[in-house]
Order: structure tokens, then C-alpha cells, then sequence
């Protein structure tokens, strides 16, 4: 398997550690996008790569720009959600600009088989490093709840779809309802301002389901 091959070259020295890095780095910017799936070559190459070495990965991959444009439809979150969490918390320290990448990039919580939402471990220590905890939950419910990070086309009206939503703000609460109890009034209004849109958009697609009949 190649994986296993290229996790053995990994635990060899730093320095062909560094020249594989830089062969797949270079090998995914010919490609003028890159949509990851999860049981995909280049899927499974790069999660052995951020799961070897978060730092390294974050230095060959995530600091560069022109790399970085290359990901469709939010495919670098698939991968960054692999990574480890010291490491992550290393980078960041007390750089909000590398805490807004973070939060802007990468995916915070994870469904299982079972549907239940599993948010990382280290989401309070995100907050206990933001100079701004209100505004960095903001945008964590943003990228993790609300924005779409796939192409996935669904099935049945739209409002069923933003249904889904509602699972995630309710598992955030009880992540957050002891360590942070001064925040969950936010997250209160962020629900009932989508249940509010959910039966705006439950009627038009009663309207939209009479005109079709």
C-alpha cells in the first residue's frame, strides 16, 4: 500500500522528510483544483502527511497562497480536521490572525455513523486564546453549522435540509454550558433566528410544492 510505504519514509531523516512534502506539494499544484473525497488517493496521501507532522504540513500547505486556492468547495477542512491538536495550538498561540485561519478552514466537529456530533477537544482552548470569545463563536457556528462545506446536492425541500442544522447548535450548548455558560445566550439566538428561517422557508416550499401539483 502506498500509504504504509510513505509512512515509512516519513520516520526516516528530516531532510527526505522535507524533499516528500515538497514532491507532493508540487505534484497538487499541477492540478488546477483539488476536491478531496475521503476514500480518494490524494485524500488518504495527505492525511498521512498532516497526521505525520501538523506543523510541516500547515508550513508546506496551509502558508501558501497560491497552493491554498487550488482547494474546491472547502476540500483543505476534510484534511485539517486530521490534525493534531498540540500542534494546531502550538501555531496558533496567541496569533489571532492564525486562530481566524483555523476557525475559517478548518472543520470543528465531526458526525458519526450514529448522527451524533462529536466538536474537538480542544474548541475551549480556540476560545480561551481569541481576544474576542463572543465574536470567535460567531464565527465558529459560521463555518461549522451554517456554511455549506460541500457540493452535495439534496434530496426534499430545502427547509427539511436546514433542519439538519439544529442538532449541531444543540450539541454545541452542551459542550459549551460549563465552560463558557456566558455565551450560550448567543447560541439561544442563533437557534431561534434559524427556526425562524426554517418556517419562512417551510412555507415557500409549500407554495412551491402547490404550484407544482
Amino acid at each position: 500500500h502506498s500509504e504504509d510505504a510513505l509512512k515509512f519514509l516519513l520516520s526516516l531523516d528530516t531532510q527526505i522528510t522535507d524533499q516528500i512534502f515538497e514532491i507532493y506539494k508540487n505534484l497538487l499544484k499541477e492540478e488546477k483544483y483539488l476536491s478531496l473525497y475521503e476514500h480518494d488517493k490524494k485524500f488518504r496521501i495527505l492525511k498521512v502527511l498532516i497526521t505525520h507532522s501538523t506543523l510541516k504540513f500547515i508550513n508546506f500547505f496551509c502558508e501558501d497562497e497560491y497552493f491554498l486556492n487550488n482547494f474546491f468547495f472547502d476540500s483543505l477542512s476534510k484534511i485539517l480536521v486530521y490534525a493534531k491538536e498540540q500542534d494546531v495550538l502550538d501555531w496558533i498561540g496567541d496569533d489571532q490572525q492564525n486562530l481566524k485561519f483555523w476557525i475559517e478552514n478548518s472543520q470543528l466537529l465531526i458526525t458519526k455513523d450514529n448522527n451524533e456530533v462529536i466538536w474537538v477537544d480542544y474548541l475551549t482552548t480556540l476560545l480561551d486564546r481569541s481576544d474576542s470569545p463572543h465574536q470567535t463563536l460567531e464565527e465558529i457556528i459560521h463555518n461549522n453549522i451554517f456554511r455549506s462545506r460541500s457540493s452535495v446536492v439534496y434530496s426534499g425541500s430545502w427547509s427539511d435540509v436546514m433542519k439538519q442544522k439544529l442538532p449541531y447548535i444543540t450539541s454545541l450548548k452542551i459542550r459549551l454550558k460549563d465552560t463558557y455558560p456566558e455565551l450560550l445566550p448567543l447560541i439561544n439566538k442563533k437557534e431561534q433566528d434559524w427556526l425562524k428561517q426554517i418556517n419562512i422557508q417551510s412555507l415557500r416550499d409549500d407554495e412551491e410544492s402547490k404550484r407544482r401539483s
